[in-house]
């Protein structure tokens, strides 16, 4: 069977969208970050949706111990936690979105050298030995490790990027540069 392309013009790919992206999202560096807003985007604290700390419509008062209103609250309950289930789902998406969209430029560069790199690797050794190494390292490491805590670095890359709400308050925080008038 013959292939369209190899392994390693998958990490290229990512490279050439991250890249068309920096031409597309930030003409100039030094502001690509609040460049991207349209507008003004002031927000008043009453926009911004606070945590529920679970008093609200799920509460019931204690006189009533009734059936009915036992089963709301846990009907509610189950919403709230899908609601919340669903809003990390979506944060997570936004987060990937920007992080191709250049809104922290540093870790868009990095993912650039990163895909680079892996590029380079799958271009010089065998995808075979690429796995077997992989897998290896994988199975090996609470031997040679032991005391070391798993943890999952692309979510904890995407951790470090701002989602669209929290976008929308560090623009209210950010104060503008000023200009400076030269004489």
């Amino acid at each position: 069977a013959e292939y369209m392309g190899q392994l390693y013009m998958v990490p290229l790919a990512l490279v050439c969208l991250l890249l068309g992206n920096y031409l597309r999202y930030s003409p100039n560096p030094e502001c690509a970050f609040m460049s991207r807003s349209p507008g003004n985007t002031h927000i008043s604290w009453e926009d911004v949706d606070n945590e529920d700390d679970g008093t609200g419509a799920a509460s019931v008062s204690e006189e009533s111990d009734s059936t009915n209103e036992t089963g709301t609250r846990k009907l509610w309950d189950y919403v709230y936690g899908v609601a919340e289930a669903v809003d990390g789902v979506v944060s997570l998406i936004e987060r990937g979105r920007n992080l191709f969209t250049w809104t922290v430029p540093f870790l868009s560069v990095f993912l650039i050298v990163l895909l680079s790199i892996m590029a380079f690797v799958l271009y010089c050794i065998p995808i075979r030995l690429v796995l077997f190494l992989w897998g290896l390292s994988k199975f090996t490491r609470h031997f040679r490790l032991p005391h070391v805590e798993d943890n999952t670095e692309p979510l904890d890359l995407l951790s470090r990027l701002p989602s669209d709400l929290e976008k929308r308050q560090y623009q209210q925080i950010i104060p503008p540069n000023p200009k400076v008038k030269r004489s």
